[in-house]
């Protein structure tokens, strides 16, 4: 019987084990620039064409390498930052695995020139595919740089399983941003079609680079938090209750300068603020941990950016408690936030250009769908939660309204509030309990779908257009959105560098906080993607913005606004659940309340 088992060629067996390295344009660039920094590099030039497809180039002035170094770089399993075994358990760089360059090198054209110092010869090499076909003597400044083009020439099945131009741009300054973040003292420039997108100079603390990429306003209004347990640290900033978002984009965790995706941190920045934000509102929170390299094992997976703990449940406590007293103390000193959301009561400046408000933007930072989040106060009455027996011992027959337009809004009879959350009414058929939150996102989600599709929504013009400052991330979701969002009534265009400006809004939105949804908006688009069919784009936009401004729970409703939400109900015909799938009203039959009180 023939061998059914073999070795794979070598070229293959590369191209298989870049899967695991290589995922897209912002692996290449987030690989070469940690060697860069492993490198001690001040200062790190990023140079793309077509969103990373085409070209990349990443140049830096740290410690070059000998051609001897040069040739062998490229050999998998290559590398100068470990040497046996025992050097894992006590890992102090970026990279550490020896494959990124080979991974790189395997499934695009790349060019490397590096020279290890002044007066020295370099080393130019140039590979197609993961085979070297040219080496030659160099002259150049101390330092390397790489240039990658046609990614993914020779595994075309991951080439058409890429993105959109915009959304792998997105996701690659999201990946230089974490890099600067976790490394203020070094200078970041990334370039794009010649246009200069990002250019970090050098910092001395990490509350300044964060206002250089978040925005000045944001960098104000963070809070500070620190704590330490023996040789665990943990420092970083956080945002106050007050300021919340829609999504977890703006969660950033490093240990040792490495950006990391940890369970247990993550869980630890929701449990410090499970009792001060909302269900479904997420913080701002840049957290550094730092510990000796002993006590974390980052060898875990290729992209290094999961890790272990030798002692979690102190992680946990330490982290915990750092926010939970950084939120203390806000509290105590009594910092606010401006309460100026809307651009209309701002001042108005003499030059008569916009008023200038910063907010945060949407950055694609990648955080698993399952992770935990924080709870709601269990005080309050869960829209879906089962309905009470009133009978010991014997359940009360219940069932959510079908999603189907059965509630005879029109007919109902308003009585009160429950908890200042449920709409209470009498009706020909019962008693009715509406969710008040899911009773109006739907409202508001069914006006904003029909002026859509009509491309008829009804827009109120800013009197004085308010600027928002975004991350050169953001900008690149903005670059994507920008037509979308203009059919449902928000009209911006660029201002210069990362700013754009807000000149109208949706009429149903002129008096809530615009700017805060239009930046959950642009996140929930960023979080759906160009590559998600049209239809679920629009659709995922337009629950968020309902979402965001319809009426909360814990706020009381007098019954004249109990009617008029039953009576916009009935006018728009929706079926009797949220645009997320939850039902929004309940129904106890008069037949069954007979029966409970034992009447015939």
């Amino acid at each position: 019987m023939p061998a059914q088992i073999r070795i794979l060629p070598e070229d293959l067996a590369n191209r298989i084990a870049a899967g695991e390295v290589i995922e897209r344009p912002a692996s290449v660039l987030k690989e070469l620039a940690e060697n860069a920094l492993d490198a001690e590099a001040r200062t790190i030039a990023v140079v793309v064409q077509g969103a990373g497809r085409r070209l990349m180039r990443v140049s830096d002035d740290g410690h070059g390498m000998s051609r001897d170094d040069a040739l062998l770089a490229f050999e998998r399993h290559a590398t100068s930052k470990i040497r046996a075994a025992e050097d894992l358990a006590c890992i102090t760089t970026l990279g550490f695995r020896g494959e990124a360059l080979p991974s790189i090198a395997s499934v695009s054209r790349l060019t490397l020139t590096t020279c290890p110092q002044l007066g020295a010869p370099g080393t130019w090499l140039e590979l197609e595919g993961g085979i070297i076909r040219q080496v030659r003597e160099w002259a150049g400044p101390v330092g390397t740089s790489v240039e990658v083009r046609q990614l993914f020439f020779n595994t075309p099945a991951r080439l058409k399983f890429l993105k959109s131009r915009q959304t792998e741009l997105g996701h690659m300054l999201t990946a230089i941003s974490q890099l600067a973040l976790a490394h203020p003292g070094i200078r970041f420039r990334f370039t794009h079609e010649r246009q200069t997108v990002l250019d970090l100079p050098p910092v001395q603390t990490i509350h300044e680079r964060l206002a250089a990429l978040w925005g000045a306003e944001v960098g104000r209004q963070l809070l500070p938090i620190e704590s330490h347990e023996g040789s665990l640290l943990v420092s970083g900033f956080v945002s106050p209750p007050t300021w919340s978002r829609a999504s977890r984009d703006a969660l950033y965790l490093f240990v040792n300068g490495r950006a990391v995706r940890d369970r247990i941190m993550l869980h630890a920045v929701h449990e410090a603020y499970r009792h001060v934000l909302p269900e479904k509102r997420y913080p701002m929170a840049f957290v550094f941990l730092t510990l000796p390299p002993q006590d974390v094992d980052v060898n875990v997976h290729p992209h290094k950016t999961e890790v272990r703990f030798a002692q979690p449940e102190l992680v946990h406590a330490v982290v915990r408690e750092a926010i939970q007293r950084g939120l203390s103390l806000s509290s105590q000193q009594a910092m606010t936030l401006p309460v100026n959301l809307h651009a209309a009561a701002s001042p108005v400046p003499s030059s008569g250009m916009p008023v200038r408000q910063s907010w945060p933007s949407t950055i694609d930072h990648d955080i698993p769908a399952d992770a935990p989040v924080q709870k709601s106060d269990p005080t309050l009455i869960s829209p879906t939660a089962p309905a009470m027996p009133l009978i010991a011992g014997r359940e009360m027959e219940r069932s959510p309204l079908a999603p189907t337009p059965l509630v005879p809004a029109p007919s109902l009879r308003p009585l009160g509030q429950i908890h200042h959350s449920f709409i209470v009414a009498d009706g020909p058929d019962g008693l009715y309990v509406f969710d008040q939150h899911a009773l109006q996102e739907r409202i508001l989600y069914e006006i904003l779908k029909a002026g859509f599709h009509a491309e008829a929504v009804p827009r109120q013009q800013l009197l004085f257009p308010a600027t928002l400052e975004l991350t050169p991330a953001a900008m690149a979701w903005f670059d994507e959105f920008r037509a979308l969002l203009e059919r449902i009534g928000f009209e911006a265009e660029p201002f210069g560098g990362t700013t754009v400006v807000l000149r109208s809004v949706p009429s149903v939105l002129a008096d809530y906080a615009y700017l805060e949804i239009y930046r959950d908006t642009l996140s929930a688009l960023a979080g759906t993607g160009r590559t998600s069919p049209y239809d679920e784009i629009v659709e995922e936009m337009l629950a968020s913005m309902a979402c965001h401004n319809a009426i909360k729970i814990n706020r009381p409703l007098d019954l004249s606004e109990m009617r008029r939400l039953l009576d916009e109900f009935a006018a728009v015909g929706a079926p009797a659940t949220c645009p997320h799938g939850r039902p929004l009203a309940l129904m106890i039959p008069v037949a069954e309340l007979r029966r409970r009180f034992h009447r015939s």
